[in-house]
């Protein structure tokens, strides 16, 4: 509990100081529909998955499963360490028909 019987925000790094607005903007961003790119590794059997916006947000998997858990991973550490830095957060790319 913090000051005056208040519990501490969660966030995806430990001991971080996000505060309230930092864990509502992170809330926000998570609940985007951001556009993940799924391959898979013919030669070794795994996945690599990518979220389109967001710069260097990537991760690889053993199963297709097991990689989109992992990105959502990704995404939240990459969002976290964003709002922390203050940097601008790209949203989501509409849908084309």
């Amino acid at each position: 509990m913090g000051a005056a019987g208040r519990s501490k925000p969660t966030c995806a790094w430990q001991g971080s100081k996000l505060i309230e607005t930092q864990q509502a903007r992170l809330d926000h961003y998570m609940a985007l529909p951001y556009t993940i790119l799924l391959k898979q590794d013919v030669d070794d059997d795994g996945w690599f998955a990518k979220i389109v916006e967001l710069p260097g947000c990537m991760t690889v998997g053993e199963s297709q499963t097991d990689v989109l858990e992992m990105i959502e991973d990704a995404k939240l550490t990459w969002l976290s360490g964003s709002i922390i830095a203050g940097d601008v957060i790209p949203e989501p790319q509409p849908i084309h028909a």
